[in-house]
């Protein structure tokens, strides 16, 4: 008398249809089973197999759990049947081969799916003792199977709508993990709010600020550096909502520039740590008693508002002396007098909008201005 699986396979249009994906499991595992020489599978190896690769069945948890059986129970009856019927001893793995097979195999535009209420339909007609013992035991019957299915289906949209929620979420985290990553490690773009670095950069410029140079060189004299305002830490908002805004780069989108969300400087490097500076409005800047040469400049700076932060000053460890190069329209070291280096966000290096002749690399006029004439 042959097995309900193999009447399954027989006469595919039994009382308990099966879909494709169920037909194409029976059909791989027996075909495991003959290259193995061995024999046609019987009902016991449909259930081990079922039991084994249960995390390959989307429904089969939630499918028991409707049923009133614990999807654990049903393999621990399953186990202890198997010890009591030692004369029935299971043929081989071929079934969770089958499985694995049929939900890899074939189109890869979707994931075939194997309907575990059909197989437990047909395992429940089963006339092995062993299974038939089993699902004694579990108390598990056709209406029960039947009223579960409708539940689980009628569960089917709030489901869904979880299992979207869920994607949606690890979708998001991942992206804004990608994002934190590449802007803090990376570079990020800045727009040029302010007439502080004429004619280098001018309002509405898009720049490319860099970051990777920071961890295998120090600032050096010329380079334009972005950064959040040296002032008390005030100035900037605290907050985990302003702190993640920052890290995404989210703020300006959220914010404009007066929330103080993300407020940054731009400016020049003209001094370094331990040098000697002086700047004498109306002549020049001097470093160590030496003219420094600025051809970036706009003009020369007639004043200097805090003669203590205009010098002779000797610029301590870890910090720089930064101005703009619209020297009387740029608020600066003349104000605030040294930039911390741990307040630096990285190094303008690229301007790439608007679309126009002065498209292209920053560095070009540091590297005439960087040298001090003697």
């Amino acid at each position: 008398m042959l097995s309900s699986l193999q009447m399954t396979e027989t006469k595919t249009k039994t009382a308990i249809p099966l879909s494709e994906e169920v037909q194409e499991v029976l059909h791989q595992g027996n075909k495991i089973a003959q290259r193995n020489k061995q024999a046609k599978l019987k009902d016991r190896n449909l259930l081990q197999g079922l039991l084994k690769v249960n995390r390959l069945f989307t429904r089969q948890d939630a499918l028991l759990k409707r049923a009133g059986i614990a999807p654990r129970r049903l393999e621990k009856i399953f186990k202890e049947e198997l010890a009591n019927h030692q004369e029935y001893q299971l043929e081989s793995n071929a079934i969770e081969q089958a499985v694995e097979m049929a939900k890899a195999d074939g189109n890869q535009k979707r994931k075939p799916r194997v309907e575990i209420e059909h197989l437990l339909q047909v395992l429940l007609q089963s006339p092995d003792p062993l299974v038939k013992a089993t699902f004694d035991r579990s108390s598990l019957t056709h209406d029960k199977l039947q009223a579960a299915s409708r539940k689980v289906d009628a569960g089917s949209p709030i489901r869904m709508a979880l299992y979207c929620l869920r994607e949606t979420i690890e979708v998001v985290f991942v992206v804004l993990v990608l994002v934190i990553l590449i802007k803090q490690g990376l570079g990020e773009f800045r727009l040029i709010p302010s007439e502080s670095m004429l004619p280098t950069l001018q309002i509405g410029d898009r720049i490319v600020v860099e970051k990777v140079s920071q961890w295998t060189r120090a600032p050096q004299r010329g380079d334009i550096l972005v950064f959040y305002p040296p002032e008390p830490e005030a100035i900037l908002k605290q907050d985990p909502w302003s702190v993640f805004l920052r890290l995404t780069g989210f703020s300006g989108i959220l914010y404009d520039k007066e929330s103080r969300i993300d407020t940054a400087f731009i400016k020049r490097v003209v001094g370094l740590p331990g040098e000697t500076l002086d700047v004498k409005p109306g002549d020049a800047v001097y470093i160590n008693g030496v003219r420094l040469n600025e051809p970036y400049i706009n003009e020369v700076a007639n004043s200097c508002t805090f003669i203590n932060y205009c010098g002779p000053i000797e610029i301590p460890e870890g910090h720089y002396y930064m101005m703009g190069d619209n020297r009387n329209h740029s608020a600066d070291s003349r104000y605030w007098q040294f930039l911390p280096k741990d307040r630096v966000i990285g190094r303008a290096v690229f301007r790439f909008y608007p679309i126009d002749e002065r498209l292209g690399p920053l560095d070009a006029k540091r590297e005439t201005g960087s040298e001090i004439n003697h």
